[in-house]
């Protein structure tokens, strides 16, 4: 018994110096970040996953203020950390108040969470300053009646799907890739894919792994039936909506199979990837990821293909597509807050916005950029994406939200993956989220 508890305790020693280096690694103390006493220039520490898009709008501020103020970019990039670990390392960082992390990047959930280290912006910012939001992204920016973040890019949930396949596969139906585009049922889905049997490809796609993006399928389907499903304390997830939605993930794998199970391993990358490498007809995923993969040259006639469409719903519902996106906090801890929020302010210029839309496929969260003929005529499809946002809703905008979602998405896909029942997992979920007990994987 003693050597099991020892090796217990040696395995959480272990992850704890492991966490402690990693943070120390990408938030060193602020004597590393010291710069050269002759300069006058200020440093800004920007915590993000700097794409090519983040780079370039870095690059230009800094070509704009050089001799002043320097963004110098930490990154944390998707392809080495899931965004929860991505949160974790952040808290860690600001827990330990750290005045070299000047200006951090949160998933717009995360907000209630991370607010207490966060400096506030005044109420009337947009107004002081000219900027015309798209509501849905200064929604998440709130918390406890304070303006604590500012958002830099929005995105919602969509279904892609492959135009001249669905044209060969469903040439006798000449009105469905219009409702296609408007949003057809899981029914009507479920119709299709009776109809292509025969049909070697998977007729459909969505990230089945334990992480946000499955919660995000799962919460769609339940608010398409009833958006107020989650206004409710304490939570009751076994419900006739809640049943529903989470049987007709099973079932698409299990009962239909329309989906192959093996999307039980994906995220939303994996699932992109998988659905252009096997002529998949319809995927769920997020507005960016066809930039993501335009460079490479086995997708790029695949790409020219791939058209944008509502996610399903069921009948007698609505169609609903959850928001996603990042917002970015200014730290309350940073010496350098008016630096900070000139770089906050550049971040939100239309050419800005546009230029992180064209490079990185990063949804702009001014109204007016939706509005601009001259954007509209250059990318006609941000003509749908922008219906797709009236279609949006926020996931629940709570403080232990992020510790609902990973009991949620565990259980979920336990369901999914047929090793517990829908009413054990609904059931299980509902017990532990209420009683705030920890989830022991």
């Amino acid at each position: 018994m003693k050597n099991v508890l020892s090796g217990k305790i040696l395995f959480i020693v272990f992850v704890v110096l492991a966490g402690i280096s990693i943070v120390y690694f990408y938030f060193p103390p602020s004597a590393h970040f010291a710069s050269s006493p002759h300069s006058d220039v200020v440093k800004i520490y920007y915590a993000d996953n700097i794409s090519t898009a983040h780079q370039t709008i870095i690059d230009r501020f800094n070509a704009l203020n050089k001799g002043k103020i320097e963004v110098v970019p930490i990154n944390l990039p998707f392809s080495k950390f899931s965004t929860n670990e991505r949160k974790e390392l952040l808290a860690r960082a600001l827990r330990s108040k750290n005045s070299k992390l000047d200006i951090f990047a949160v998933d717009l959930i995360w907000v209630p969470r991370f607010a207490k280290w966060a400096e506030p912006f005044p109420h009337n910012f947009a107004q002081r300053h000219g900027i015309e939001f798209l509501n849905s992204a200064m929604e998440s920016c709130f918390y406890d009646g304070k303006l604590v973040a500012l958002p830099l890019y929005m995105d919602v949930g969509l279904m892609y799907y492959q135009r001249n396949l669905l044209r060969t596969l469903m040439s006798d139906d000449p009105t469905i890739e219009r409702r296609i585009k408007q949003s057809i049922t899981w029914q009507e889905l479920v119709a299709i894919g009776k109809k292509l049997r025969n049909n070697p490809h998977p007729v459909y796609l969505y990230p089945g792994d334990n992480f946000e993006g499955l919660v995000c399928s799962f919460m769609e389907l339940i608010l398409s039936q009833n958006r107020d499903f989650f206004n409710e304390t304490p939570i009751e997830l076994n419900t006739p909506e809640s049943r529903k939605a989470l049987q007709m993930l099973v079932d698409l794998i299990h009962e239909y199979h329309l989906t192959p199970y093996i999307v039980t391993n994906f995220d939303g990358y994996r699932t992109d990837i998988y659905a252009l490498e096997n002529d998949v007809l319809f995927w769920r995923s997020w507005p960016g990821a066809l930039v993501q993969f335009k460079h490479l040259p086995a997708f790029k006639a695949k790409l020219r293909d791939v058209e944008v469409a509502a996610v399903p719903h069921f009948a007698g519902g609505v169609p609903v597509s959850i928001f996603g996106g990042w917002n970015l906090m200014i730290s309350n801890h940073s010496k350098h807050k008016k630096e900070a929020l000139a770089f906050l302010l550049f971040c939100l210029n239309e050419q800005v916005q546009m230029t992180m839309y064209e490079q990185g496929g990063y949804l702009p969260v001014l109204n007016d950029v939706y509005m601009d003929s001259t954007h509209i005529r250059k990318y006609p499809e941000m003509t749908e994406l922008y219906r797709l946002l009236q279609n949006g809703v926020h996931r629940p905008y709570r403080e232990d939200y992020t510790k609902w979602s990973d009991v949620i998405s565990y259980y979920v896909q336990q369901a999914i993956k047929k090793q517990i029942s829908v009413d054990e997992a609904l059931d299980t979920a509902t017990e532990i989220i209420n009683s705030k007990k920890v989830l022991v994987r």
